[in-house]
């Protein structure tokens, strides 16, 4: 077999990453003797059967060009392979179809192309596939490539949801609730129940935007202590935006006990994972030496990265932070 190039092999594991699959799972299975005559034996029965229409084997086909098994890894005929399958009905070719055109991948191979990507998810979704309703309702849901129609996100969110898969699902028909539109009901009591959903499921998006809610008292009484006990469960995932939260509640005394130390931690925390609100506080922290020893200097680069922030908000903040202890002197 001829030896892969980097740039092939390159292109190779990028667009198994986005069908989900392992370059190097399969080929060190391939490399076992005990397996070789398998994979060969079953490449030629699949080839067969794949000539011949069958659109599973054209997947399997279309995995062994992708994969190098058995036959030299070709980029082209894997392409080929993965459409001579999903136009021949096979759910999963679909899907992977649209995956390839929505971030147009392999490069050279597959243009990007939202519309064929909504219309191979689609074909995929009807056929029951999990993971092509949700990425169709995110689609309908953002609308940054197609035009945004929440009633359409919901009807493949909810098949998603119904398969019991993966919480975000649920987490997003929490979002499509919280926010409504001219086709969707805006319904914040809604949009809590699925984010207990999701939050039950262990999805850290939605414990904090439960814990979010339960602060403001949004579609559910407000009650800090269940907004305390639904942002621990998300600092628990390393969700950055409840770190910064619950620092907060350390930070004031809120139903916990103040302690300037775990407040510290936490927004240290999330400020190393580039939660704007975070870098000012934690300046302030440093300013002061509440929580940690005070050290201008660190203030002085967290204000900077302050500066970066998108929110016009945190940057005036920062400005004036940093005219006010002269940090340029730092």
């Amino acid at each position: 077999m001829e030896v892969l190039t980097k740039t092939i092999v390159k292109k190779i594991i990028i667009f198994l990453a986005i069908l989900g699959l392992s370059f190097f799972n399969v080929n060190a299975a391939k490399d076992k003797p005990s397996t070789a005559e398998y994979l060969e034996d079953n490449y030629q029965k699949n080839k067969r059967l794949a000539d011949q229409g069958n659109a599973y084997a054209q997947l399997k086909i279309h995995e062994n060009y992708l994969l190098g098994v058995v036959v030299e890894s070709d980029l082209e005929k894997a392409i080929f392979w993965l459409k001579k399958s999903a136009e021949s009905g096979n759910a999963t070719a679909q899907k992977r179809l649209g995956d390839s055109y929505k971030v147009g991948e392999p490069k050279g191979y597959i243009s990007e192309d939202q519309l064929k990507a909504v219309e191979w998810y689609k074909k995929s979704a009807q056929q029951g596939n999990e993971m092509a309703q949700y990425q169709l309702g995110r689609m309908y849901l953002h609308g940054s490539t197609i035009p945004k129609d929440f009633s359409e996100s919901f009807k493949w969110l909810k098949k998603s949801s119904d398969q019991n898969i993966r919480p975000a699902s649920k987490f997003y028909i929490a979002m499509l609730y919280e926010s409504g539109d001219v086709t969707f009901k805006k319904d914040a009591k809604k949009s809590s129940e699925w984010l207990r959903k999701s939050a039950d499921q262990g999805y850290a998006d939605a414990q904090f935007f439960l814990g979010l809610n339960y602060m403001l008292g949004s579609g559910v009484l407000e009650n800090r202590k269940k907004t305390v006990y639904w942002y621990k469960k998300a600092v628990a995932q390393g969700h950055p935006g409840a770190q910064y939260a619950l620092s907060m509640f350390y930070d004031r005394g809120w139903v916990v006990d103040k302690d300037y130390s775990e407040a510290f931690r936490l927004r240290t925390l999330a400020s190393d994972q580039g939660e704007d609100e975070a870098h000012g506080a934690l300046a302030g922290m440093y300013i002061y030496g509440v929580g940690t020893n005070k050290d201008m200097s660190k203030a002085k680069g967290l204000i900077e990265k302050a500066f970066e922030s998108n929110n016009i908000d945190i940057r005036d903040r920062a400005a004036k932070t940093w005219k006010e202890f002269e940090l340029w002197k730092y």
